[in-house]
């Protein structure tokens, strides 16, 4: 996706699906549930997602969305640059985006259901038959979708008390927070009183992803801060990232995300989404 894209689409699938790989990207996501069922593991937590609910993935959000075992399902998925509406709208609403810097599920009432689906509508359209002023027209639209979002959030946001947290969200915590450290499935079902094998098959189960290709991705989701962020070598960078070989950090980098560390550097270091 371009820095400046906005792409929509209405799609149907058929039988069981689940996503191959792991979605981590530098744009906001909207995942819209028409039909059917689906589970959506985002960043350390596992969500039902039922028929009308809406999920919302600000940039940099590890996430992936998983089969429940029921067949067929129908969604919109909305992705975006925050760039694209300074682009078409002279001004980046960044407050607006502020209030919405946290992932997670909406479940908005029949009334709002009715609001989004126009929104989300009139944007499949205008993006089917572009015209000069297209880009403007959705620049609006989006804002004020954005603007529904915000307010449901913050009535969400008044209403909700979490629940305690599962084992498998308190491991996840831990894993979040001791990723530089040398992590291995047999320290950690240790420190759950479990067996690896009980670990392996539930985490799995739970996020969709193996127990190492997570730990990987959030130490590849640090070492992105820091070169972007800092000027730290990047033999520091894997070290601090829970990287012990450097051969091995390059190497597991480029294959996630298709450039060197130093590539990456160059291409985001000082950006602001």
């Amino acid at each position: 996706m371009s820095s400046s894209m906005f792409k929509i689409e209405r799609l149907k699938r058929e039988g069981h699906f689940t996503m191959e790989k792991d979605e981590i990207h530098d744009f906001y996501e909207l995942y819209y549930l028409l039909h059917g069922e689906r589970r959506y593991f985002i960043h350390d937590v596992n969500m039902l997602v039922q028929p009308r609910d809406l999920i919302w993935i600000p940039p940099h959000i590890l996430h992936r969305t998983l089969d429940t075992g029921k067949p067929d399902h129908e969604r919109i998925l909305l992705q975006f640059h925050g760039r694209y509406l300074r682009e078409h709208l002279g001004s980046e609403p960044e407050q607006l985006l502020a209030m919405l810097s946290a992932s997670g599920r909406l479940s908005p009432d029949v009334k709002e259901q009715e609001s989004i689906e126009y929104l989300l509508n009139m944007m499949i359209g205008e993006s089917r038959k572009p015209q000069a002023s297209t880009p403007l027209f959705l620049a609006s639209l989006l804002t004020q979708l954005l603007v529904q979002l915000a307010r449901m959030t913050e009535k969400a946001a008044e209403k909700e008390l979490r629940p305690e947290p599962t084992v498998w969200e308190e491991m996840i915590r831990y894993m979040h927070e001791h990723y530089a450290s040398p992590l291995s499935l047999t320290e950690i079902a240790k420190q759950f009183y479990m067996s690896p094998y009980h670990v392996s098959r539930k985490f799995s189960q739970y996020t969709g992803f193996q127990f190492t290709e997570y730990l990987v991705w959030l130490r590849i989701k640090k070492a992105r801060e820091l070169l972007a962020e800092t000027s730290m070598r990047v033999v520091d960078v894997a070290q601090e990232s829970g990287f012990n070989n450097l051969a091995h950090f390059q190497r597991v980098f480029k294959r996630l995300l298709r450039c060197t560390p130093l590539q990456y550097r160059k291409l985001h270091a000082g950006k602001k989404e």
